[in-house]
């Protein structure tokens, strides 16, 4: 949207409130002239619609364009100016707004990704080897803030007292916080001169699937790094994989509880079976292609995601730990993420003039705490020690 249109529309807005109050008083004559110049603000917005939309704004709802015209008109802005190319002046407004909206406090440094490669970064959650498909994900709109917990404790019953005497006192709930501070970041993309000449579609495609793959890797890390903070426990047999769904899990996280562990560690369970030489893994009949153990879900990450521990590779004390995080990981890490991608590009800056090509900057914000350390068990499965 131009700001030509976009003057009219607030001009159109302002002349239909005038209106409204002069009809509130009873002045039927200003309220009558004020009717023509809405009548003419309207027949100018139509005729300018008609030079630079293909769709016209509905008129009946004049400050609330079409978001779609909108949305479309920023993303080729955002590809021209990711081409280093010259905008114009309502271009460089709707840069502008765009940014603007990319964060509440703080320096933006770019601008942000059009919506429709957001939502295709943001569908890639349901690659198996994304795991903040397991974690709460929280969007949040400030550099900073927290969460306040009930802290974990033994409930006490109530006290027996006769009748008259005063009530006795009673524990009070405790309460913790947990706080977060949203990192930046992000890393340069160089991008040869002759793709930025190609057209939007395949600089579209290119730039989606580098944000996915930086994205993914970038939330994985943050939630390893919560998870390396757990107590690592030792599983050598089924019987211990029982105990801590059993016993170490508190039955109101049973209840929502998987299996979380890597290809070595899948591959492990696979092996297993029981007295009648019946695995131990069973299809789940609700989902096609998944597996349970107990009736828990079992989930498979790559092992170069979630890895395997391995110490003295080859050599006589070899030992091999796989990890199985057992529990509900959306009750256990929460990944506060303030939703927003800025972009930053330069034909000239640092090595991109002398290379011949453009280097992009990409900046995500989020951060990840441990929201409650007893809904899961980080175990690992000892698939081989020393003998």
């Amino acid at each position: 949207m131009t700001k030509e249109l976009r003057d009219l529309l607030a001009k159109l807005n302002a002349k239909k409130e005038e209106g409204r109050t002069l009809l509130a008083e009873d002045k039927l004559d200003e309220a009558k002239a004020i009717t023509n110049e809405v009548k003419d603000i309207q027949a100018k917005i139509e005729i300018l619609q008609e030079f630079q939309f293909e769709n016209a704004i509905p008129l009946d709802d004049p400050l609330n364009p079409d978001p779609v015209d909108d949305k479309k008109a920023y993303g080729n802005v955002f590809f021209k100016a990711l081409k280093s190319k010259r905008l114009d002046e309502s271009e460089a407004n709707l840069l502008e707004e765009h940014k603007a909206l990319s964060s509440t406090t703080g320096e933006d440094g770019g601008y942000t990704v059009p919506e429709d490669i957001q939502t295709a970064i943001n569908e890639y959650k349901r690659d198996d080897t994304d795991l903040s498909q397991f974690v709460t994900i929280e969007p949040v709109s400030t550099l900073k803030g927290s969460r306040v917990l009930e802290k974990e404790a033994d409930t006490t019953s109530f006290v027996e007292f006769a009748e008259g005497a005063a009530v006795p006192d009673s524990d009070a709930p405790k309460f913790e916080t947990i706080n977060f501070t949203i990192k930046d970041l992000g890393g340069f993309l160089p991008i040869p001169n002759n793709l930025l000449n190609d057209s939007d579609a395949k600089l579209k495609n290119f730039l989606t699937n580098w944000l996915k793959k930086k994205n993914k890797a970038t939330k994985n890390k943050l939630i390893l790094d919560i998870l390396a903070t757990f107590v690592k426990k030792d599983i050598k047999t089924v019987a211990e994989i029982k105990t801590v769904i059993n016993v170490d899990l508190d039955p109101a996280i049973k209840a929502g509880a998987s299996i979380l562990t890597n290809q070595d560690g899948y591959n492990y369970l696979d092996s297993l079976e029981d007295s009648n030489g019946k695995s131990l893994l069973q299809p789940d009949p609700k989902l096609p292609g998944a597996t349970l153990f107990r009736g828990i879900r079992v989930h498979t990450a790559s092992n170069k995601i979630l890895k395997t521990v391995i110490t003295d590779p080859g050599g006589a004390a070899e030992t091999i730990k796989a990890p199985i995080i057992i529990g509900d990981l959306k009750e256990a890490v929460v990944l506060f993420d303030r939703e927003k991608i800025s972009i930053a590009a330069t034909s000239v800056g640092g090595d991109a003039f002398k290379y011949n090509r453009t280097d992009m900057r990409a900046i995500v914000r989020m951060d990840a705490g441990k929201f409650d350390s007893k809904a899961a068990v980080y175990a690992e499965l000892v698939i081989k020690e020393p003998a």
